[in-house]
């Protein structure tokens, strides 16, 4: 794919190596440590964002749409090898020292979010950026990822206490953020 300067798009040559250590970044940390499925993931998620350089490229952070694509390259390539989670269990951000959950529970109860809320959440607690690192990866204030960081751990609570009450399994009725 050919780009001209003129109109103001960069080749995707340039933005290679940043994208490709994001998401390796984000295919590492899912699998927890699995160097090749995190290649796996920076593969595909390279691919998907070459065959789409043009919006990718015009997207005001070229490096949050590859990490969001590699967060859901990860989710397929968990779903097609139907692999249990590495640990078993996790923890989220402050969700309360008692509240342990099954890894597709939480992937569950994660794509339940807006995908602004789900990127700062694991931006903020997962990867373990501050909310100035957040704020700059993502493109946003650091009043924004502040506000989507409460709403989206507000949203994880409910869903998760509900799903260890016994509840409706997360996905089965409408759950508004609490």
């Amino acid at each position: 794919m050919a780009w001209s300067r003129e109109r103001g798009a960069v080749p995707f040559e340039e933005h290679y190596r940043s994208l490709l250590e994001h998401a390796y970044f984000v295919g590492f940390r899912f699998f927890s440590g699995d160097s090749h499925l995190a290649e796996e993931v920076a593969q595909e998620t390279l691919t998907r964002a070459y065959e789409r350089w043009e919006r990718v490229a015009g997207h005001p952070n070229p490096e949050a749409w590859v990490m969001n694509a590699a967060w859901k390259v990860s989710l397929e390539i968990q779903r097609r090898q139907s692999r249990p989670s590495a640990a078993g269990v996790a923890r989220l951000a402050g969700l309360g020292e008692d509240l342990l959950v099954e890894r597709p529970v939480l992937i569950n109860a994660l794509t339940r979010l807006t995908t602004r809320q789900r990127t700062v959440a694991m931006a903020r607690h997962y990867f373990g950026y501050d909310v100035a690192e957040t704020a700059a990866l993502l493109g946003m204030t650091e009043s924004q990822v502040r506000t989507a960081t409460h709403e989206a751990t507000r949203k994880l609570r409910h869903l998760l206490r509900e799903r260890s009450r016994g509840d409706a399994p997360i996905g089965d009725r409408g759950v508004s953020p609490a």
